[in-house]
Parts: C-alpha cells; sequence; structure tokens
C-alpha cells in the first residue's frame, strides 16, 4: 500500500498548497516507515500531522489501521465510518476510491470485534467514570461500579474481543471493602500457596518412601542375626534408628496426605476454575 500514500501526495500538489503537500508527503514517508516497523502509535501521529495540513483519504486509512492495531478498536471504527462515508469528488484518484472501499470492508470485520460490557448493581452503575449500564468498550482493562444495598461497589475487569461481558456487583450482599476503597481481587496467594503445598506434599512423599524404606531394610537386616525373639545387644541402636526412620516416614506420608488435597483446592480456586465464597460477589459473572 505505500504506493497508494505516494501517489495520493504527489497528486495534491498545486501552486497554493505546495509547501503543505511537501509537509504532508515528508511526514506520510515518515508515517509509513514506522507503521511497517509496528509503531503504530508513533505512526498514527506522523499521519495525523499529515491529515491536519492536507486531507487525503488514503491518510485516514492508515489512522484506522494504526488505531485498529493499538487495539482502539472504537477509534478506529469512527476513522472507517468517516472515509466510507465520506463523498469523493469525480476526478478522485483510484487510490483515494481503494481506500473508501477498504475501509467499507475494515469496518465490517471490525464491528463484530468490538466488545460490549454490562453491569449489574441496584442503582447508580457506571462504567469508566460515566452513568452507564452496558456500552461498547474497547477490549482491554475498564473499571465499573455500581450501588448495592447502599454501598458503592468498585471493580477492574479484562474485557475480551467479540464478547459481551456482565459484571454483575450483587452476587454478594455484604462485601468487604479494601482500605483503599477499590474492590477485592481475588488473592493471589491462593494460587502461590497451593502450588507450595503440592510441592510439599510431593517432598514429603519422597521422603516417606525413602526412610520408609531404609527403616524396613535395617529391620529385616537385625531380624535376620536374632535367634528366635532374642537379638544381638549390638543391633540395639541400629534397631533404635529403624524405629526413628519408620516414624519419620510415618510423619511424612501424613503431611503428604494433608498437603497435596489442600494445594489442590487452592491451585483449583485461584486458577478461576471454581470461585471461592469469598470472592464471590466480585466475579465477572457470564458472558453471553
Amino acid at each position: 500500500m505505500r504506493w497508494s500514500i505516494v501517489a495520493a501526495c504527489l497528486a495534491w500538489t498545486t501552486p497554493a498548497f505546495a509547501d503543505n503537500d511537501a509537509r504532508a508527503r515528508a511526514l506520510g514517508e515518515v508515517g509509513l516507515t514506522l507503521f511497517a516497523d509496528g509503531q503504530w502509535q508513533n505512526a498514527y501521529e506522523q499521519f495525523e500531522k499529515a491529515e491536519q495540513l492536507r486531507h487525503a483519504p488514503t491518510l485516514v486509512l492508515y489512522m484506522a489501521h494504526c488505531q485498529k492495531n493499538l487495539g482502539r478498536l472504537l477509534a478506529a471504527e469512527r476513522l472507517y465510518q468517516r472515509l466510507r462515508d465520506e463523498v469523493l469528488t469525480e476526478d478522485a484518484s483510484v487510490q483515494f476510491r481503494m481506500a473508501k472501499e477498504q475501509a467499507k470492508s475494515e469496518l465490517a470485520a471490525l464491528r463484530s470485534r468490538i466488545p460490549r460490557l454490562a453491569v449489574k448493581a441496584h442503582s447508580a452503575t457506571r462504567i469508566d467514570g460515566a452513568p452507564a449500564s452496558e456500552i461498547r468498550v474497547d477490549p482491554g482493562k475498564h473499571r465499573v461500579e455500581g450501588v448495592v444495598d447502599d454501598k458503592r461497589i468498585r471493580k477492574s475487569v479484562d474485557v475480551p474481543e467479540g464478547q459481551r461481558m456482565l459484571v454483575d456487583l450483587t452476587q454478594r450482599e455484604t462485601p468487604r471493602p479494601s482500605s483503599s476503597g477499590s474492590s477485592i481481587e481475588e488473592p493471589p496467594w491462593m494460587l502461590i500457596g497451593g502450588v507450595a503445598a503440592l510441592g510439599l506434599g510431593a517432598a514429603a512423599a519422597i521422603v516417606g518412601g525413602v526412610t520408609g524404606g531404609m527403616a524396613l531394610a535395617r529391620t529385616n537386616d537385625i531380624k535376620s542375626r536374632c535367634t528366635g525373639t532374642e537379638c544381638l545387644p549390638e543391633d540395639a541402636a541400629a534397631a533404635d534408628d529403624a524405629n526413628t526412620l519408620a516414624t519419620v516416614s510415618t510423619v511424612s506420608f501424613v503431611v503428604a496426605g494433608v498437603a497435596v488435597p489442600v494445594g489442590i483446592t487452592l491451585v483449583v480456586i485461584g486458577s478461576g476454575a471454581v470461585e471461592s465464597p469469598t470472592a464471590l460477589y466480585l466475579s465477572v459473572g457470564g458472558r453471553f
């Protein structure tokens, strides 16, 4: 598409606008280089400056491309729609007409990617600080709030592309506000603690198996030198060691038996597979 912008810039030049055309062409070239490098924000700024000097549909198209690549889908939609609705003169260049047609196809594909965010509360619902119960938003982080049982609840959510996300703030009647007054996020220590508990359980099981094996081997060695119920006096110390190893093995298996189920539970809750009762009222609810 680089040739399209270059050709469009060349088509601008008239004696009355020669200076602006040259500056706009130079800015457009810089923007194209940045665009090719994936520097969407910097490219957008160059295209915008060029557009302010001299309007060209090709510049508007690239401005929309930049906004789309930055995840600013609503801003990209406005630019594509502006270009789609632009009325071109009969002598408009092929590049300008191609830009307008491309804007139409881009707009249709883009709209399916724009998510919707809804919030349910008893009253005074807001999204990103503005009064609203449901709006279209860009993908990414957003702040919702509402009044539930005369208490204001706030929550930050991450909205994915192409979905409708409902944040139900009424799921718990008595929320526990944090010291900052913001909503309570699901504690990250649950996942960390679960992994640690699983590690402890695995280590305890290994220790139990090793020490149990050592205790059994020593006991069998001592018994091999016993006569009936009488054993050698010099094996008394070895018998004590065997008993100690057996005790360590038993305790280790008990620790493993407790740590592994606890670890699994914490990992499942911490990863979001199920919701903990204390965080239930802050859950995202459903996407549909």
